[in-house]
C-alpha cells in the first residue's frame, strides 16, 4: 500500500473516531441529564458528527480504486448519518418524554384533545405571525417554532432520495413524508410530548419539499454523481 493511501486511511480512521466519539458524548449528556435537544442542539449535533465523518469518508473514497466500492461506502455513510439524525430527531420531538400513564375519562380525553389538537390550517402560523407583528411574544420563541419546524425534517429531502431509489419520484417522496410527519404528530399526542397541529405538518413538509426541490436540480444531481452519492441523474 502506498504511503499516500495509508496516510489517507489513517486520517480517515481518526476522523471517524472523532465523529463517533462526539455522537457518544451527545448521547451521554442526554441520558445523564435526562434531557433532550432543541432545534439548535439538533443542528449542532448533526454538524459535529457529520463534518468529521464526511471528510473521513471522502478521504477514504479517494483511496479506493473500484468505482462500485466508492458508491457502497458513500451509501453506508448516508445510512449512518440518517440513523444518527433520526435519533436526534426523536429526542427533539419527544423532549418531554413519556408522561406517567393515567386513566383518563372520556371528558378528560375530550378536554385534552381540545387544547392540544389543531386541525385548522394556518391557525397557529397566523397566530405566531400576529404575535411577531404585535411584539407580544418573545421573537426567538416565534422563530424557533416556525423556522424550527421547517428545519426539523428538511434533511429528509436529501437523505431519502439519495438512499432509496423509489424516493426519487416526488409523489412517492411526498406520500412517505406525509405518513412520517403525521405519525410523529400522533405519537406526540399519545406520549403527551407535544400537540397535534396541522400547521406543524405544513411547516415540516415545506422544509422537506424545499430540500427535495434543491436535490432535483440538474446542477445538484451532477454534483452528487461526482461525489458517488447517486449513480445516475434524475430523469
Amino acid at each position: 500500500m502506498e504511503t499516500k493511501t495509508l496516510t489517507k486511511r489513517i486520517i480517515s480512521g481518526v476522523l471517524y473516531f472523532a465523529g463517533i466519539a462526539f455522537a457518544m458524548y451527545i448521547g451521554s449528556i442526554i441520558i445523564k441529564e435526562n434531557s433532550s435537544l432543541d432545534v439548535s442542539g439538533l443542528i449542532i449535533g448533526m454538524l459535529g458528527v457529520c463534518i468529521p465523518i464526511a471528510i473521513a469518508t471522502f478521504l477514504l473514497i479517494s483511496s479506493i480504486s473500484k468505482i462500485e466500492n466508492r458508491f457502497k461506502l458513500m451509501k453506508n455513510f448516508l445510512v449512518l448519518i440518517s440513523v444518527f439524525y433520526i435519533l436526534l430527531l426523536v429526542t427533539a420531538l419527544f423532549r418531554n418524554g413519556f408522561r406517567q400513564f393515567e386513566i383518563i375519562s372520556i371528558n378528560g380525553i375530550k378536554e385534552y384533545l381540545k387544547w392540544n389538537v389543531n386541525i385548522i390550517p394556518f391557525k397557529t402560523i397566523g397566530g405566531y405571525i400576529q404575535f411577531f407583528i404585535d411584539d407580544s411574544m418573545n421573537k426567538s420563541i416565534i422563530i424557533e417554532n416556525l423556522l424550527g419546524n421547517i428545519i426539523l425534517f428538511a434533511p429528509m429531502g436529501m437523505l431519502l432520495p439519495c438512499i432509496f431509489q423509489k424516493q426519487r419520484k416526488f409523489k412517492m417522496f411526498l406520500i412517505t413524508m406525509v405518513v412520517i410527519i403525521i405519525s410523529v404528530e400522533i405519537g406526540q399526542l399519545i406520549t403527551r410530548s407535544g400537540s397535534g397541529d396541522i400547521d406543524d405538518v405544513i411547516l415540516n413538509l415545506i422544509g422537506a419539499i424545499s430540500v427535495y426541490g434543491l436535490w432535483s436540480l440538474n446542477s445538484i444531481q451532477n454534483m452528487l454523481s461526482k461525489f458517488y452519492i447517486i449513480e445516475e441523474k434524475l430523469e
